[in-house]
């Protein structure tokens, strides 16, 4: 029940931070070794930013769902 949810979450975090730390990551490795073209840095740093901003919120809201659930069973 409630102990299993909350260490699936927990791994999907961790798993959703590894993602986020990747992709940060890429940019300043492409930004150095200009393997990106310059004028394409701040844009595909932004999808990552917008990614992630994504990813979190819908599994904020996943979350207090499942929380809903549970409290009214």
């Amino acid at each position: 029940g409630q102990r299993y949810l909350s260490q699936e979450w927990l791994s999907t975090w961790e798993t959703l931070n590894h993602i986020v730390h990747f992709y940060r990551n890429l940019c300043l490795l492409s930004h150095w070794t200009n393997i990106v073209a310059w004028q394409q840095m701040p844009t595909f740093c932004g999808i990552a930013a917008n990614l992630q901003e994504t990813l979190v919120g819908f599994l904020f809201c996943f979350e207090c769902r499942e929380v809903m659930n549970y409290s009214f069973q």
